[in-house]
């Protein structure tokens, strides 16, 4: 899915009647946008659904926000580490998987493919003993989790920033944001 925020342009229309709708995207925003049409003309598809609505601003830190200032933080703390690294191992730990037994043929394309749904998309692989398959724990990114899941996830976290004398809120405030991120997402319930 391409998300993107602009400024609507101009509109015009066609000689057979069709509207076009033009809206400037700012350079910052150009990668991310050009490779998912990439990947949707790479497809085949041409034919979008495409949703315009007021450009909602963020006014405070929200649970997910909160996870990656941790994830950073730990980053800038331990050599050759990234924000990424730290999420995934994270997400690994304590995250919410789907086991799977996967041909090993096919081991391959399903990691790639799992992992294009977004960062925490991670799968592990391992024998298993139906004979010419793997078994595959694929993880899940934490934009699917409930607000338990999400807190479980942070709490994770948060052990590590102990460890390594990083500041954290206090938990009465953390139950607080992550009540307030679960109502938001329509994710309060497990």
């Amino acid at each position: 899915m391409i998300d993107v925020t602009g400024t609507y342009e101009r509109l015009s229309f066609r000689p057979d009647g069709d509207m076009e709708i033009t809206f400037r995207i700012p350079a910052s925003q150009k990668g991310g946008l050009m490779q998912g049409i990439d990947e949707l003309i790479s497809k085949g598809v041409k034919d979008l659904s495409i949703k315009a609505g007021k450009k909602k601003r963020k006014r405070s830190l929200d649970a997910n926000d909160y996870l990656w200032v941790l994830c950073t933080k730990i980053a800038e703390k331990v050599p050759l580490v990234t924000k990424e690294d730290v999420y995934r191992k994270h997400i690994r730990s304590v995250g919410v998987y789907t086991p799977l037994a996967v041909q090993e043929k096919a081991v391959d394309t399903f990691v790639e493919t799992w992992g294009k749904n977004g960062t925490g998309w991670v799968v592990e692989v391992v024998d298993s003993t139906l004979d010419g398959c793997k078994k595959v724990f694929a993880y899940h990114g934490s934009s699917t989790y409930n607000t338990e899941e999400m807190k479980r996830l942070i709490d994770s976290v948060i052990q590590d920033c102990i460890a390594l004398g990083i500041e954290t809120m206090p938990p009465a405030e953390l139950e607080s944001l992550l009540t307030q991120w679960g109502k938001k997402n329509g994710k309060s319930e497990p």
